[in-house]
Order: structure tokens, then C-alpha cells, then sequence
């Protein structure tokens, strides 16, 4: 039986344009999750797992030409070796859900959320929302410019997209 052939990767990692300059606590957190995820998949019978190389670095499928090319062009190629592909990536700007289309319209299976689902994930507000439309208690959630009810307490204020508050 043919071996299933997943690419897993860190769009920072792997040298994604865009990808700031992350603070060193957490590129590590990344690189800590990325190589979970490359254990994990690792012991899946059947799997056989590669991740997409980082500018310079030699790894399957490309050779040390294939390897200078743009980011993107690489992913490309990246993903049309691969049968199924688990993106690691940030939701915010929206780069999650560009990938993860890029790799459903690259025809291969998507090891993560849909596009969509991905979207909605990436603001707080949307999640509030689509959590109360379908009929699960979530905590009230305003927008900057809302007016805000007169309650006694303590407020937890975060913004829409990213972590921190």
C-alpha cells in the first residue's frame, strides 16, 4: 500500500514573506509546536511525513535550485509533492486562510480548518457572534466604538485579532 505523503510546516519557519521579526519566546513556542506536530504525525502508520525547508536548508522535494526560489513558488512545489498538508501559520491578516486555500485549490487534502472556519477564528468578535447565532452561551463582546452598558465589575479588554490585552 502506497504511503500517504503529508508536508507540515511553519509559514514563519520556513521563511513565509511577511513573517516578522517574531520576539525570540516565541519563535521557540513555534518551533516547539511545529516539532510536536512533526512527532505526532511521524507516528501515525502509513505517514510519510516532510516539512518545508527554510531559505537555504535542503529537504524533500527540492533539490539546492529548487531552494532558491521565491517563498511562494516553493510552497508550491512543496505542496504538489504532498497528498495531504497541515499549514502552521497566524490567523491574523488573514495568511491561515490564504494558505489553506492555496492548498485546497492546489487540489490536496487540508490537514487544518476550512478557509472559512479559519476566517470567522481569527476575530473574536466573529466567534462571539457565530457562537450566540448557534445557541451557545458566550461572553458579551462589543466593538471600540460601541456604547458600552453600565455594569459594576471588571472588564477584560482584547483585541479583535491576535493574542494579548
Amino acid at each position: 500500500m502506497a504511503r500517504l505523503k503529508v508536508l507540515a510546516f511553519d509559514y514563519a519557519i520556513a521563511g513565509g514573506p511577511g513573517a516578522r521579526a517574531l520576539p525570540c519566546a516565541l519563535a521557540q513556542q513555534g518551533g516547539m509546536l511545529l516539532q510536536a506536530l512533526l512527532a505526532d504525525l511521524g507516528a501515525v502508520p502509513g505517514v510519510e511525513l516532510h516539512t518545508m525547508p527554510g531559505p537555504g536548508d535542503a529537504d524533500w522535494p527540492l533539490d539546492a535550485a529548487s531552494n532558491a526560489k521565491p517563498f511562494d513558488e516553493r510552497l508550491a512545489d512543496c505542496v504538489q509533492a504532498a497528498d495531504a498538508v497541515w499549514p502552521l501559520a497566524l490567523e491574523t491578516a488573514g495568511l491561515l486562510e490564504g494558505l489553506s486555500r492555496d492548498i485546497l485549490r492546489g487540489k490536496r487534502v487540508l490537514l487544518g480548518s476550512a478557509p472559512g472556519a479559519v476566517h470567522v477564528a481569527a476575530s473574536k468578535r466573529e466567534v462571539a457572534r457565530a457562537l450566540i447565532a448557534g445557541g451557545v452561551p458566550a461572553v458579551p463582546t462589543y466593538s471600540p466604538h460601541a456604547s458600552l452598558p453600565e455594569v459594576q465589575g471588571a472588564w477584560v479588554v482584547k483585541r479583535d485579532a491576535g493574542a494579548g490585552c
